[in-house]
Order: C-alpha cells, then sequence, then structure tokens
C-alpha cells in the first residue's frame, strides 16, 4: 500500500470517528435524525468491519511491506481474546488492563515463534505460520484454566457503540501506524528486504531485526484487535477466535 492510499485511509477513518464522536448513544442518533445509527446490527457490521481493517493492517506490514506472506496471524488474534479472557474473568481484573497486556503478549509470542520462522522463505514460510495459528488453537482447546473445548465467557458490557469506537480507534491506529512506518527508515529496510533480502543486507539493513520488528508490530495490532472482540463478543473459544477463515479474510 502507498504513502498516499494509506493517507487517504486514515483520513476516512479519521473523519468517520469525527463525524460520528457525538453520537456516543442510539438516542443521540435519534435525535440526530440517523435512522441507520439507531440500529444495533450496523454498528455491529461497522465494529466487524473496522476489525478486519485492523487485522488487514497487521498483516500488510508483515506480509505486504515486508513480503513475508503469513498465514499464522490469526494466532495473535487468539492470544489476544484468550489474555482478556484471562485478564477479564479468570483474574478478575478490568478490561483496560486486557486492552495493555494483550499486544504484549500477542508481541512476545511473534518474537519467541519468528525467530526462526523467518528464517524461512516464500510458501515454506507460509505453511510454517498456518500450522503456528492451528496449533496454538489446539493447545488452548486442551488448557482448563482457559475453558478447554467449552470456551471462555466474559461479563457482558451492554455497549454495541463503545466497542464500536474502540475498534475504529483501533482502526485509526493500525492504519496511521503503516503511514509512520512507510515514512521512515525502518520502513524502507522492509520494503528492501522485500524487494531483495540479500541486497538489503548488504547496504547495511539488519534484515533479522527488522522482519521480527515488522511480525511483533504486526501481532500487536492483532492482539488489540483480538481483546477487544473477546469483550465485545462475550464468548471465545477456538472457533472464534482462532478461525483460519480469518487468515484468508484479512
Amino acid at each position: 500500500m502507498s504513502v498516499r492510499r494509506v493517507a487517504y485511509v486514515v483520513a476516512g477513518l479519521a473523519l468517520a470517528f469525527v463525524v460520528l464522536a457525538p453520537l456516543t448513544s442510539i438516542d443521540a442518533a435519534q435525535q440526530a435524525g440517523l435512522p441507520l445509527l439507531t440500529d444495533k446490527l450496523w454498528f455491529r457490521i461497522a465494529t466487524t468491519v473496522a476489525m478486519f481493517v485492523v487485522m488487514a493492517s497487521g498483516w500488510n506490514i508483515i506480509g505486504g511491506l515486508t513480503g513475508y506472506a503469513s498465514f499464522g496471524n490469526v494466532a495473535f488474534f487468539g492470544l489476544g481474546a484468550y489474555t482478556a479472557g484471562v485478564v477479564v474473568t479468570n483474574l478478575g481484573l478490568p478490561f483496560a488492563l486486557a486492552l495493555v497486556l494483550a499486544p504484549l503478549v500477542a508481541a512476545a509470542f511473534a518474537v519467541i515463534v519468528g525467530i526462526p520462522l523467518l528464517r524461512l522463505r516464500g510458501h515454506y514460510f507460509a505453511v510454517a505460520t498456518l500450522g503456528v495459528g492451528v496449533a496454538v488453537g489446539e493447545v488452548i482447546n486442551n488448557i482448563e484454566p482457559l475453558g478447554a473445548a467449552t470456551g471462555l465467557f466474559l461479563p457482558i458490557i451492554r455497549s454495541d457503540v463503545l466497542f464500536f469506537y474502540l475498534m475504529l480507534g483501533t482502526a485509526i491506529l493500525a492504519v496511521l501506524t503503516t503511514w509512520v512506518i512507510l515514512r521512515t527508515r525502518f520502513g524502507y529496510g522492509l520494503l528492501a528486504i522485500r524487494e531483495n533480502e540479500e541486497a538489503a543486507a548488504v547496504i547495511g539493513v539488519n534484515t533479522t531485526f527488522y522482519k521480527v520488528a515488522a511480525f511483533c508490530i504486526a501481532a500487536a495490532l492483532t492482539g488489540i484487535a483480538g481483546a477487544i472482540f473477546a469483550q465485545w463478543n462475550s464468548f471465545i473459544n477456538q472457533d472464534n477466535a482462532f478461525a483460519i477463515s480469518d487468515n484468508v479474510q484479512m
């Protein structure tokens, strides 16, 4: 994605946020004469769209800018979701803390698996990341404190508007992060790796560090989306937190 296109997306999301920000309740939307915004279904659709913007932006950093097509980013989404579940349900702590911990957990996992996996290229890397995504879901599916096959229930927060703004704000952050990266030396290094990794190393790019860093940023953004989804949906299990189909949709 070019700098200009990213700028357009950021501007569009920011405009949507500014226009819709005053409508923080269904009543406000009714008073403003905006019938679509009085329907909770539209908020859920918009939240889902924003969620995939976050996930796609994360994938774009490692797959688009760096040239490493990952099919395992769903693992970061699931880890973010289950981090929120553990923090809110098992530990009884505020959801705000989950929003802080989820990207850290996802990024830490990205470092652990990224160092060995990013030595692979092309189809080998894609298949390996897909395997990691499936494996993480299977492992969590067999851990009793995490609900095992039954899944994990989170306290219900009845506010579709709240989660819409949380996800929209995260989408703006994700796209803006991509835009900033494209304008930095780090971004140029990623593009150099995508075009010719050996040549990038020759001109002084620390390819291992750059690739792992890109993987971590992608993981952190995806982890935040997972945490918001978990609290928004109030229930997570292997099927919705580690859905392999999400790898294609993002």
